[in-house]
């Protein structure tokens, strides 16, 4: 499967979690991503042509369902990059976190 084929078969699992969960904003989706680790998603959410078009989707799927946001956008967001903080945590390669114990201990 090449890079479009991928691309498109995330971007379908993306729309498909969309379409059951109305009112998600692109940083709803983006926090879903970050606290379950779907990489995949992640990497879609980044590249540039796929993001316009998730933001598209979600909101025609916004104005088609005459429905709110579930959050107010300022929370979405920070909901997003504290995710985005746990998950680059979570992901920190081991011996990293070792360095930074030690650090700390030094203090």
């Amino acid at each position: 499967m090449n890079e479009k084929e991928q691309l498109s078969e995330i971007l379908q699992e993306i729309f498909e979690y969309a379409d059951n969960h109305t009112g998600l904003s692109y940083y709803d989706l983006e926090a879903y991503a970050y606290e379950n680790d779907k990489d995949h998603w992640i990497a879609a959410l980044k590249h540039k042509q796929a993001r316009r078009m998730i933001a598209l989707y979600l909101r025609s799927r916004r104005e088609q369902s005459g429905k709110p946001y579930t959050h107010p956008m300022r929370v979405s967001i920070q909901k997003a990059a504290d995710a985005a903080a746990a998950y680059m945590r979570r992901h920190r390669p081991i011996y990293e976190m070792e360095e930074i114990a030690d650090e700390t201990v030094e203090r």
